[in-house]
């Protein structure tokens, strides 16, 4: 296989390094994917959608609820796509949020969570009728704004958007559903008791007292409070929160820890095809800065242990943790895994559900024989169609 486009020097020695081939580069047009609503998978005729888009739609049978079609396809035209039917999610991406293995009463916090696609993908395995939650978190607050418009686009009820980053966040779970305690808060041995009074034996919440997250927070681990202490300074302002969670007083109790914790970190885009023809149409010069630089990837990797480690702070006991890039480098991915199974001996991999059914790249598990990263798994173009994605799900020691 030909490649498509021409690499410089310093990219083809990046390949080498990470044991890849330049055929997954060999790819001018991938496949694209998209997730229908379950809510509207019943009733919505496929043959329609394929007749709106002008193109077949092929079942993906490894995962549910997606579809393949050609990746030329604009779906933003689409009446359908516009009135919330369904939403453009690469596969390999909704295996990230597979891994989760979401419950209907879970609370799900994604630290990364620009452009919002996987926040989508958490609620609709939420469902309607579950008291879970989903919260996220980006920095940027154009792109958080992004995430806005697809949680209104698509009608999401138990959601709420921060402005922060990832590796400093300290928000736990919500305590309140509308004027209901969240089953979290009342399996701590409150259940007899109303939101209300839980609140006040805790602490005097001041809920007008707010303020946005600075640079200046602190990255150490916080102590996590005792059964019967919760604490809360000011609230961290939302950028966005749902009617059903907008009040909630920010509680910090260890039953308010989340159920499951998403890190698709901040990576080198490596992986993503798109990503890449573009820095080949407009120039190299921004990738190699940003892709190659000892510099660049000495900061990724602070960061990306950052919120690594900061995930798994605010995940409960038994909880899973889901840690992922778009990057084929091993300095972003395996290392970072092995680092972190290294200082947290409680903490397990585990294989992902369904795993024999996907059609996973070459594992580098080979080049670890002091650390068993076998659970850990790849996608990329020539294996998977899809851009590239690796996947560690990771739980928690109780």
């Amino acid at each position: 296989m030909a490649p498509a486009i021409e690499f410089p020097e310093p990219f083809l020695a990046f390949l080498k390094d990470n044991n890849l081939s330049l055929d997954e580069y060999a790819f001018e047009v991938l496949p694209r994917y998209i997730r229908v609503k379950p809510q509207l998978a019943a009733s919505l005729d496929m043959n329609v959608v394929e007749a709106e888009l002008g193109t077949p739609l092929t079942k993906v049978d490894w995962l549910d609820g997606f579809y393949r079609l050609r990746g030329d396809v604009n779906i933003a035209n689409s009446a359908l796509f516009k009135g919330g039917s369904f939403y453009g999610i690469c596969v390999s991406s909704g295996v990230a949020v597979h891994a989760l293995d979401v419950a209907p009463d879970d609370h799900v916090l994604d630290l990364c969570c620009a452009p919002g696609m996987k926040l989508c993908y958490v609620a609709d395995l939420q469902g309607s009728d579950g008291r879970g939650t989903v919260t996220g978190v980006d920095l940027s607050p154009d792109r958080i704004a992004v995430c806005k418009g697809l949680l209104k686009k698509y009608r999401l009820e138990r959601a709420r958007l921060f402005i922060a980053d990832g590796a400093n966040f300290d928000v736990y779970a919500p305590s309140k559903l509308g004027k209901s305690a969240a089953p979290s808060l009342l399996s701590s041995g409150s259940a007899n008791r109303s939101h209300e009074s839980v609140i006040d034996d805790a602490i005097d919440v001041d809920v007008d007292r707010v303020s946005l997250p600075t640079s200046s927070q602190s990255s150490t681990v916080h102590c996590i409070p005792s059964r019967t202490e919760a604490t809360t300074g000011s609230k961290t302002k939302p950028f966005h929160a749902t009617r059903l969670i907008r009040h909630d007083p920010q509680l910090k109790l260890p039953s308010l820890l989340y159920d499951k914790v998403l890190v698709d970190a901040e990576c080198t885009h490596d992986g993503s095809i798109v990503h890449l023809l573009k820095k080949a149409i407009l120039g190299w010069s921004d990738i190699e800065q940003n892709l190659l630089s000892p510099s660049r990837l000495e900061t990724l990797e602070g960061l990306q242990r950052g919120l690594i480690s900061n995930g798994y702070r605010l995940l409960k006991p038994g909880g899973i943790l889901v840690y992922s890039t778009c990057s084929f480098a091993k300095k972003q991915n395996e290392d970072i895994v092995a680092w972190f199974l290294e200082r947290h001996p409680d903490a397990q991999l585990e294989p992902i559900p369904g795993v024999d059914k996907f059609p996973l790249a070459r594992s580098l598990v080979n080049d670890y024989p002091e650390m068993d990263l076998s659970y850990a798994i790849r996608f990329s173009p020539v294996a998977s169609r899809t851009s590239g994605l690796f996947i560690a799900r990771i739980r928690k020691g109780k």
